[in-house]
């Protein structure tokens, strides 16, 4: 699992990141308490722009990256 934090520390040294997140994780984006149905998504991102993405299937699914883009 990846966090906000260690995306942002590998930012400050120029390294990217992509890959899941953990739910529970302290540091999290307020948008892990939004509830979804199958098949919707919600993008967020900070100013570090660092890209959480939670999408839902059967369970939901959490990304985070420093390398991709919001739409």
């Amino acid at each position: 699992y990846s966090s906000v934090g260690l995306a942002e520390e590998l930012l400050d040294k120029n390294t990217y990141v992509t890959g899941t997140l953990r739910a529970k994780r302290a540091g999290n984006p307020t948008l892990i308490n939004i509830k979804l149905n199958t098949g919707e998504s919600c993008i967020v991102h900070n100013s570090k722009k660092i890209v959480v993405t939670k999408w839902q299937d059967k369970r939901e699914v959490l990304l985070l990256s420093s390398q991709h883009k919001s739409i």
